[in-house]
């Protein structure tokens, strides 16, 4: 674990500082290109960020590589053509400062990060260690129940709650059971124990935090089977498992190539080790938040499997 809870709620305010809202039509923006928009009414120009970029060509249906690969004039007429075409219809846009960080429409309902640490603080010690990753478009954050442990095969496992979060649309809201291999720190994010998936689209997501708290504590020790058949399982090709586990859980080719090296720490030809292989490419701490939580959920979507 990497940062206390005390730490990792400052640092989700800080890159939370300068955030916010308005919802305009259609009509009141236009682009100079695909990295700047215009609000008509000031004059004010905005830089548009990946995630913003993102969301807006799939909103108007333009794919963005070949948006990317049009000069800048012909950027602007594709993107100012088409955003005519919804002539009134609002856009809920988020904002750092002077970037755009999202486009929505009006029945988004925000779940910031802000929000679901709070509450996080009011649940847990603030001096917990915890394991965060976050950045503009991703926010993971692992929380361990240190006094839940228990062990497969003389494998130390603690269960423990995750949270995952998306400002800007990569991901919905989620609150699921966490499992800690403590050998080597290695985590999965269990995708069949999910005690909470909401899209940003319901209020009161967090209302009733503590009921939701309740139930990852009663699932968090149903995986300890799951875990002893992976172990048990055995596994002849381990590369190849990985690589076909990747692709079907929709990783890229780099990521794929990143397991199979993480699988090197340790060698071993059964199937909680093509597991561990994703969960230990995860550590990694030069991956972006999403392609870590990406690693995580796959090792927790494989172990779903086993049986």
């Amino acid at each position: 674990m990497n940062t206390s809870l005390r730490e990792a709620a400052q640092m989700v305010s800080e890159l939370s500082h300068g955030n916010w809202n308005r919802t305009f039509p259609a009509s009141g923006l236009e682009f100079k290109d695909f990295k700047t928009m215009v609000v008509k009414e000031s004059g004010n120009e905005y830089e548009m960020l990946p995630s913003a970029r993102r969301l807006i060509s799939t909103r108007l249906r333009l794919p963005a590589d070949y948006l990317l690969r049009c000069p800048r004039e012909l950027q602007a007429q594709n993107l100012n053509y088409w955003l005519q075409r919804l002539n009134e219809t609002p856009l809920f846009c988020r904002f750092n400062e002077r970037k755009v960080r999202a486009f929505f429409t009006p029945r988004y309902k925000p779940i910031d990060n802000i929000e679901i640490i709070a509450k996080v603080m009011e649940t847990f010690d603030p001096d917990l260690k915890v394991e965060l990753r976050l950045n503009n478009e991703m926010m993971v954050l692992n929380i361990p129940d240190y006094g839940r442990s228990f062990a497969v095969h003389g494998d130390p496992i603690m269960p423990g709650t995750h949270l995952g979060n998306s400002e800007v649309g990569f991901a919905s809201y989620a609150c699921s059971v966490f499992y800690v291999r403590i050998v080597c720190t290695n985590g999965l994010i269990a995708t069949d124990q999910i005690a909470v998936k909401l899209r940003h689209v319901k209020m009161h997501a967090l209302d009733d935090f503590e009921s939701t708290m309740r139930e990852v504590k009663r699932l968090a020790l149903y995986q300890q089977e799951k875990i002893r058949i992976s172990i048990e399982s055995k596994v002849d090709d381990p590369k190849a498992t990985i690589a076909s586990f990747g692709k079907q859980f929709q990783l890229t080719k780099d990521e794929v190539t990143i397991a199979q090296a993480a699988w090197e720490h340790d060698p071993q030809y059964t199937l909680w080790n093509v597991i561990q292989a994703f969960t230990w490419a995860a550590k990694n701490e030069d991956l972006p938040a999403e392609v870590a939580y990406r690693f995580q959920r796959v090792g927790g979507q494989v172990l779903a499997l086993a049986k």
